[in-house]
């Protein structure tokens, strides 16, 4: 004998529980966000300190270090 699913709620008959499965994003963890806005804010204030020129060197440095520390697999 097969009960219909509103007659069985109507009857008070447990129902499963509804399980919403949480949203899945990639996360990035917060001290590699903190590191990045540092890095910002310090090439902002080269920025405009000395101006463009040393700005795009100080950058390129910064950039071909991290690269090598995390080659190297010191970050």
């Amino acid at each position: 004998m097969a009960v219909d699913t509103v007659t069985a709620l109507y009857n008070g008959a447990a129902r499963s529980r509804t399980r919403i499965a949480p949203l899945r994003f990639p996360t990035m963890p917060a001290t590699l966000l903190v590191q990045l806005g540092g890095g910002v804010s310090a090439l902002a204030g080269v920025y405009v300190t000395f101006g463009a020129g040393v700005t795009m060197i100080v950058g390129g440095v910064a950039a071909t270090v991290l690269g090598a520390l995390r080659e190297a697999g010191k970050i």
